[in-house]
C-alpha cells in the first residue's frame, strides 16, 4: 500500500504543480476522441469482417461472381384475378421492370440479374419460332400467351411453379443481389413495391420480400434499438451517479 500511496500521491501532486499542461493534454485527448467517435457508424455486413481467405467469405464471392448474387429481394405481384397473367399489359410490365431493375444499385450493390414468368415465356415464344431471336419477346395476345405457358408447363418441367401460383394470378419476380450492407436496406421495401406498383398499375397489388427485405426490417430494428439502449444507459448511469454522490461535478 505504501508503494501505491506514494504513486497516487506524486500523480495529485503533479496535477496539481502542472495543472495547464493536464488541462491541454485533457482537451487534446478530447478532441481526438471527438474525431474518432464521428467516424463511427451503423454497419451489418458480416462477409466483409471476414478474411478474404475464409472458406464461408471466398464462397459468397464466388456465388456473387459467377451466379450474379448470393443474396435476393422478392416481389410477389398479385393480379388479383384467376389468370390474370395472361394479360399482355402485365407480362410486358414484367420485361420492362426486368429491363430497368437491372441497372439500378441495391444498398450501393449493382443488381446482378432478375428472373421472372415473364423470361420463360419469351424462351417458349422464341422456341416456338425455330429459336429465331426476333422473337425473343411479349407475345401481344392473350391467348397466345396462354397457350404458351400452358404449353411450357405440360413439357416436363417444373421451373413454372417456382415463378407462379397454380391459378395464374400470382407471380414472382427475384431480384439477385451481392450482399449488401443491412443498414443500407432499410427504406428498400416501400422503394421497390413503389417502382413496381408505377409500372404495374393500382389494379396489380405488390408485396417485397426475400433476404434483403427481412434484413432490412430486422437488423435496421435492432441496430437503432442497440443505439438506444446506449443512450439511455448513459443517462440513466449519469443521474444515478450524481444522486449517489450528491453532486453534478
Amino acid at each position: 500500500h505504501a508503494r501505491m500511496d506514494a504513486l497516487l500521491g506524486s500523480v495529485a501532486s503533479f496535477a496539481v504543480r502542472r495543472a495547464r499542461l493536464v488541462v491541454v493534454i485533457s482537451a487534446v485527448l478530447l478532441t481526438i476522441a471527438a474525431a474518432g467517435a464521428a467516424q463511427l457508424k451503423f454497419s451489418h455486413q458480416p462477409f466483409k469482417w471476414l478474411p478474404l481467405s475464409e472458406p464461408s467469405r471466398a464462397a459468397s464471392d464466388f456465388i456473387d461472381e459467377r451466379l450474379k448474387g448470393a443474396s435476393s429481394l422478392e416481389v410477389v405481384i398479385d393480379t388479383g384475378r384467376v389468370n390474370g397473367l395472361y394479360d399482355p399489359a402485365v407480362m410486358a410490365g414484367l420485361e420492362s421492370l426486368a429491363r430497368d431493375v437491372e441497372t439500378w444499385s441495391i444498398a450501393h450493390e449493382p443488381v446482378g440479374k432478375t428472373l421472372s414468368v415473364a423470361d420463360i415465356l419469351k424462351e417458349t415464344n422464341r422456341a416456338l419460332h425455330g429459336n429465331d431471336a426476333s422473337h425473343y419477346a411479349i407475345p401481344e395476345d392473350r391467348d397466345l400467351i396462354a397457350q404458351e405457358l400452358f404449353l411450357f408447363e405440360n413439357s416436363g418441367s417444373d421451373d413454372m411453379e417456382d415463378f407462379v401460383d397454380s391459378q395464374f394470378q400470382k407471380a414472382r419476380f427475384t431480384i439477385k443481389t451481392p450482399w449488401a450492407d443491412a443498414i443500407h436496406l432499410q427504406n428498400i421495401n416501400a422503394t421497390m413495391a413503389s417502382a413496381f406498383q408505377n409500372v404495374l398499375g393500382d389494379g396489380v397489388e405488390v408485396s417485397v420480400t426475400g433476404m434483403n427485405a427481412l434484413l432490412g426490417c430486422t437488423m435496421v430494428a435492432t441496430i437503432f434499438s442497440m443505439g438506444q439502449s446506449y443512450v439511455i444507459a448513459v443517462v440513466v448511469i449519469t443521474a444515478m451517479m450524481m444522486m449517489f454522490l450528491g453532486s453534478v461535478r
